[in-house]
């Protein structure tokens, strides 16, 4: 059983939180003494809160459950308790609660759990320990001790002021017995059976609800299907014939498309032989044109000749042409070279000027650093320099920097020296007052405590005066004493002569042994009953077991369905031979017996479908990955691309179409047919027509010239300047006039050149930005876009494929996974059917069992009655035994009770006279003490009095430091910032000095050389520029008579080219004449074949066909929409899977029905074992209750009490409770009826029932004050009831009584049966703090 050893209490209640306390506690009995006060239910407190974490009634939420941190005089207290037990097998444990309290700055305190741990001991000896939270330990503790949670609140640790609970209002005595039975939770499971009942009623009605319109749906469904059916069917024959209608209509089409073909290509060879012709009539009109303005007509010469003479003509211009070229660029080296040497001659005199400059910039930086020097010399008194006249030389300033630098270095230092020693001197004065502070605050703090200790022994003395007078009026008593104590000694003598002891003694003895052998003959008849109830208990199993094995038989068939065999006949045919028909039992029978062999075989087949599926699986995957790669690449890369060049095109066809209305005048073709050789051919030509025009230009000009350096010519020398022939005057004025009337026409011709380049060039330049337009719209044209849709087309059929692939795998996945669904379904009957075989073999082995057991029993013939009609007489012998044994031990406790009231007055008055007599020398102790208390307290007077003294003398001495201290502090201060200032002026000009020399350059010398080198310079540039001015004039000279000679050739180059172009277009005026003349045999042709074909008859067939195609297709349109409604009205909700749904609702109204019936046994049968438990639990209390009452009670008014335990006629059962007490036949309720001292003695007999009844495997019990508003009388017998209950108790393991009071009189009652020698006492030292002390229980 489980024991309490040991408990340690700190910082609880009044309990000291510096120190622990510890109580050990012993078994059987504990007891307790101690004053009001003095915190023995704190014992209890601790007790309970270890074993369950309830706290006290009305501690604050723990805040007063701690020790309080006003009274100790801190801002925390933490606080412990530590409970050593063994549990029910022995095995030590130690529980451990930290807690603590704060004092809060706002006056509230903060109570906070720290730590909850549990120790024990491992089989090797070894320490483990393990730490909860502290709802955690509250549960884990009570399983530790095998005890229930309620039972260690309200019966064993129960709190003294709860401890009369049973006789508490009627709601709160059902919530104590509630929890002491633990019914709550069987109430909850029959509530919740009742309510899940509820539930399934009501979803049983709706099940069926839903049945009865799931049949209607199934009868609409079913009419839809037909009608579907049939629409389908004329639906599928209209779509053939669309189809060979379609057919029909194609073929005929295409014999008009090809006749329409024709009649085009023979209409465009007709407007191609018109444009022919309109083409020929402007060439002849060019080529007439090109005739007419030849100026010189080459007959002889072959096309070949023309075009020799004509390169040769090219070829001298060409060399005349790269001549004025290389001059041009002479000319172009020249003027470069020119302004190479302008620019050069520019940047010396800008860099002439800025040497000027810096020049007088040096003097002005010099004349300041000079000047700044002198004064320095002046102020600072440095003799070394005073005569040396101005400017300073480089030398001279260095020397006077370095020795300035000197200067300062030396200044800085003894300002820091300065600095250094006066600090030292103020530290040391700091720390000599420091240190008188010091000394006057220890000086303070002494004379304090000194003080404190005289206070203190005032108020000893004070008390001590009190003691001594108490003393002194005690000693008057002593004679009344001596007295008093002779006449009791007289009567206790009389009364233990009257008392015959001995005699009842012998004749509780005899009753005694008696008892025990009608005990013995009682537990005889009660085994032989149960050997009896056993055996039918037997039978009843027997018969049970026989009918689980025919249940397991029918489970097996109803398995073994129509549908599951089927299932097996497909997947083991060669195994089983299913003929239908009548041989199903047969074949059912045969599954049976073969089930074990044939498992395996099932296994390894479904795990060869298994892994052919996981391969197909994995193709599948494969597969569906490639599609998505092709998909993906259509969506995301292809398409995407295509479409980018779609627009890139389009928008380039924009830009060429801007240009249209140029480029339609430039090029014949269509703008799409515009090709890059076609385009740059263009561009060619137009450089060449350009070329042409800016060389007639400049012949032009240079005519122009000519034309008038001949007249002029011919005016002074009257001849011409090219043949040299003299001329008269007619000759000489028809020849000027001539030149003349030429020379005013050029510059209308020039102006109107000048435009025509102006227009080719702009021409030129739009072409030349059209022409790599032009070349990405061919590029997209002819490559990029049809790559792309090729590349396009290549993956559609790709893609195509993969899907036909993917179908094809998915079948066969599809067709795999209905064999292994089949595998799967089979696999679990055959497992299900092995598994209730070899259930059926162990129970048969069970049933064999219990035959044997049934035949080894007993041979008693006697009947269940009559044993039981035996057990009723001797349980009857036994009562009238025990009331005997009651009346004869009742007589012999009141003799002992009188007897022992005499010792203890006895007792008491000879303690009082043996106080008295000591008192006189406790009065001359206590006067000894008092003096020895004034005379301490005069010594600590002068003491203090010299420490006075002392702290005066350490305070003057502080402030005379501290004004020297400031005195020294203004000087130093004073002097710092003189020495600073002189020290700021020192660094400005020295610095200025060293920025002004860093300015200086090194040699001005070197400044006036660079000047006169660029002066130099200038003047040999200046030559260098006349010298190319000549050089450009002559070259200028020799590209006006190479232009001159160009400008000659050109004429007969002209004819050349002229007779070369009319030749060329002779020959394509021939060349379009013979293209026309094909085309028209083609016409002719082409024109005889048509006439054999008539379109318009085909036209009309098609119509007709047309038509009938129309019709077909509203039909089969209005079929279609038919059919979808109603696959529409099929895939409803409603209608989707509606016959495995009403199968569904079938089988879970059956479930939901046996269910329900399930649940209303479960619950009848709990309730009823709930009843008789509880009727035979409180009959076992109430005799309990009645044995200790009978032996405890004195009165005569109540015979016995009891519990009355009441079901309610609510519909939800619940059981009311409430304590009455018997005299005779009259029961009355005992709350409000009885005195304190019989509600005290009630609530105390009902725990120790309690404790009796509940705690199987925990003997412990604690009663807090159990003898409050008792009499003498009933004390004296309740402490006889307990010492019999620790005897009949005693022998068991781990059984403790713990008894708390401060009635020392019970103490001795309790004592006299000798089972504890020592008591713990609980008192209040000086600091108010409880103190536990053990003593010899002989003390008392």
């Amino acid at each position: 059983m489980t024991s309490i050893e040991k408990l340690l209490v700190q910082g609880i209640r009044s309990f000291d939180p510096r120190e622990a306390s510890v109580i050990d506690f012993y078994s059987p009995l504990t007891l307790i003494v101690g004053q009001n006060g003095a915190g023995k239910t704190t014992i209890i407190e601790c007790l309970k809160y270890t074993c369950t974490g309830e706290m006290p009634p009305n501690c604050s939420s723990g805040q007063a459950f701690i020790h309080d941190t006003k009274i100790a005089g801190e801002s925390e207290v933490k606080a412990q308790i530590k409970l050593r037990f063994k549990n029910p097998i022995g095995k030590p444990i130690v529980a451990s609660r930290s807690l603590s309290l704060i004092q809060k700055s706002n006056k509230k305190q903060e109570y906070k759990q720290i730590d909850a741990s549990l120790q024990s001991y491992t089989s090797d000896g070894q320490k483990v320990s393990k730490s909860f939270r502290c709802s955690d330990m509250d549960k884990e503790i009570p399983d530790l001790m095998g005890v229930a949670k309620p039972i260690l609140k309200h019966v064993i640790f129960c709190h003294q002021e709860d401890s009369n609970w049973p006789l508490s209002e009627s709601a709160k005595l059902k919530l104590k017995f509630d929890e002491i039975f633990s019914a709550v939770k069987y109430t909850k499971a029959l509530k919740s059976l009742k309510d899940k009942r509820k539930e399934l009623t009501t979803l049983i009605k709706e099940l069926k609800l839903r049945l009865e319109t799931i049949s209607a749906n199934i009868e609409h469904c079913n009419r839809i299907r037909k009608e579907l059916t049939k629409s389908e069917e004329i639906y599928s024959n209209g779509n053939k014939s669309l189809e060979d209608i379609k057919i029909a209509i194609l073929e005929k089409q295409k014999t008009l498309s090809t006749i329409k073909i024709a009649e085009s290509k023979l209409q465009e060879l007709k407007n191609e032989v018109t444009v022919l012709n309109a083409r020929k009539l402007e060439m002849e009109r060019v080529k007439n044109q090109l005739f007419n303005s030849l100026t010189e007509v080459y007959q002889n010469e072959t096309d070949e000749e023309l075009v020799f003479m004509q390169s040769e003509f090219n070829r001298e211009c060409e060399t005349m042409a790269n001549a004025e070229k290389e001059l041009l660029e002479n000319s172009e080296v020249l003027l470069k070279q020119k302004e190479l040497i302008n620019n050069q001659i520019k940047e010396n005199i800008s860099q002439k000027g800025r040497l000027q400059s810096l020049i007088s910039q040096q003097d002005s930086i010099i004349s300041d650093r000079d000047k700044q020097m002198k004064e320095l010399v002046t102020r600072y008194k440095m003799s070394g320099f005073i005569e040396i006249p101005l400017p300073y030389e480089k030398e001279v300033v260095i020397k006077f920097i370095n020795e300035i630098t000197q200067k300062f270095d030396t200044l800085t230092s003894g300002i820091s020296n300065y600095s250094k020693t006066n600090k030292q001197k103020l530290n040391s004065i700091q720390m000599k007052i420091n240190q008188k502070r010091v000394d006057s605050n220890q000086f303070s703090s002494s004379s304090n405590e000194k003080m404190s200790t005289i206070t203190l022994n005032s108020k000893k003395i004070e008390s001590l005066d009190q003691e001594i007078q108490q003393h002194t009026n005690s000693i008057g008593e002593i004679d009344t004493l001596e007295k008093q104590i002779q006449i009791t000694e007289s009567e206790l003598s009389t009364l233990q002569s009257d008392a015959n002891l001995q005699e009842i003694e012998q004749s509780l003895d005899n009753l005694t042994a008696e008892k025990l052998e009608i005990e013995k003959e009682i537990q005889t008849l009660q085994s032989s009953l149960k050997l009896l109830n056993l055996q039918a208990t037997s039978r009843t199993r027997l018969n049970i077991k026989r009918k689980e094995i025919q249940q397991n038989q029918q489970n097996i068939n109803s398995q073994l369905t129509n549908q599951i065999i089927k299932s097996i006949n497909i997947i083991l045919p060669d195994e089983f031979s299913y003929g239908g028909g009548g041989s199903d039992d047969q074949f059912r029978l045969n599954i049976i017996q073969k089930v074990e062999p044939i498992v395996p075989i099932i296994n390894k087949n479904r795990l060869i479908f298994t892994n052919q599926l996981n391969e197909l699986k994995q193709q599948f995957q494969s597969l569906q990955n490639t599609k998505n790669q092709i998909d993906a690449q259509l969506s995301s890369s292809i398409e995407p691309q295509l479409k980018k060049k779609q627009l890139e095109l389009e928008s380039y066809q924009k830009l060429i179409k801007s240009n249209d209305c140029q480029l339609a005048s430039t090029f014949n073709d269509s703008l799409d047919s515009i090709t890059v050789i076609l385009f740059e051919n263009k561009i060619n030509e137009m450089k060449q027509s350009l070329e042409k025009l800016e060389k007639s230009f400049i012949v032009l000009e240079s005519e122009d010239i000519l034309y008038k350096e001949y007249i002029e010519k011919a005016n002074q020398d009257k001849e011409c300047s090219l043949c040299k022939n003299e001329m008269n005057g007619n000759e000489l004025k028809s020849f000027v006039h001539t030149l003349e009337s030429h020379c005013n026409d050029i510059p209308n011709q020039l102006k109107q050149l000048r435009i025509e380049i102006d227009n080719s060039k702009s021409q030129l330049e739009k072409f030349n930005k059209l022409l790599p337009i032009i070349a990405k719209r061919e590029e997209l044209v002819e490559k990029s876009i049809p790559e792309l849709k090729e590349h396009h087309s290549n993956l559609l059929e790709q893609q195509s494929k993969s899907n036909e692939l993917f179908k094809e795998k998915q079948n066969q996945i599809e067709s795999l996974e209905s064999q292994l669904a089949l595998y799967q379904q089979v696999t679990l009957v055959f497992q299900y059917i092995d598994q209730t075989k070899q259930s059926i073999q162990s129970i048969e082995s069970e049933i064999q069992k219990e035959e044997q057991e049934i035949k080894k029993q007993s041979s008693d013939l006697r009947t269940i009655e009559e044993v039981d009609k035996d057990l009723e007489i001797q349980q009857q012998q036994l009562k009238t035994i025990e009331k005997e044994i009651t009346n004869f031990t009742n007589k012999q406790k009141n003799d002992q009770i009188k007897i022992f009231e005499k010792e203890r007055q006895l007792i008491s008055m000879k303690n009082q006279l043996t106080t008295i007599k000591s008192a006189s020398g406790i009065i001359d102790h206590l006067r000894d003490t008092k003096k020895e208390l004034q005379s301490n307290n005069q010594q600590l007077q002068l003491e203090i009095e010299n420490l006075q003294q002392s702290i005066d003398q350490s305070n003057n001495d502080a402030k005379q430091l501290e004004s020297e201290f400031q005195q020294l502090e203004i000087e130093v201060e004073k002097k710092m910032d003189t020495y600073s200032k002189e020290k700021n002026t020192f660094s400005v000009r020295l610095d200025s000095i060293n920025n002004l020399q860093s300015k200086i350059l090194n040699d001005s010398f070197e400044l006036t050389k660079q000047l006169n080198e660029i002066q130099e310079k200038n003047q040999e540039l200046e030559a260098n520029l006349h010298t190319l001015t000549q050089d450009y004039l002559i070259g200028q000279q020799h590209i006006s008579t190479i232009q001159q000679n160009l400008s000659s050739k050109d004429i007969t180059k002209r004819a050349i080219s002229d007779n070369i172009s009319y030749r060329q277009h002779k020959n394509n005026v021939e060349q379009i004449i013979r293209q026309i003349t094909r085309k028209n045999e083609l016409i002719k042709e082409m024109m005889q074949s048509q006439l054999e074909i008539d379109s318009n008859k085909l036209e009309q067939e098609i119509n007709s066909l047309k038509s009938k195609f129309d019709q077909i297709t509203g039909q089969t349109a209005v079929l279609h929409s038919q059919i979808i409604s109603n696959r529409q009205e099929l895939s409803k909700p409603t209608y989707k899977n509606i016959d495995d749904v009403n199968k569904d609702l079938l089988i879970k109204l059956q479930t939901t029905e046996t269910v329900g019936k399930d649940l209303d046994k479960y619950y009848k049968a709990l309730d009823k074992s709930l009843m008789k438990y509880h009727t035979l639990k409180m009959d076992e209390i109430n005799r309990s209750i009645k044995e200790i009452w009978q032996t405890t009670y004195k009165g005569s008014d109540i015979d016995t009490i009891e519990i009355r335990s009441e079901e309610s006629g609510t519909a939800n059962k619940t059981i009311n409770y409430r304590v009455v007490m018997i005299k005779g036949d009259v029961e009355l309720d005992m709350r409000g009826r009885c005195s304190a001292g019989q509600k005290v003695l009630a609530c105390l007999v009902i725990r120790l029932a309690l404790a009796e009844n509940f705690c199987s495997n925990c003997g412990i019990l604690a009663l807090d004050e159990p003898t409050s508003h008792l009499d003498r009388a009933n004390i004296e017998s309740f402490a006889n009831s307990l010492l019999n209950i620790i005897e009949s108790r005693k022998s068991q393991k781990g059984f403790q009584l713990i008894i708390i009071t401060h009635d020392e009189e019970f103490v001795q009652y309790l004592s006299r049966g000798n089972y504890c020698d020592y008591y713990w006492r609980v008192t209040k030292n000086a600091n108010q703090h409880s103190h536990l002390e053990r003593k010899e229980i002989a003390e008392l």
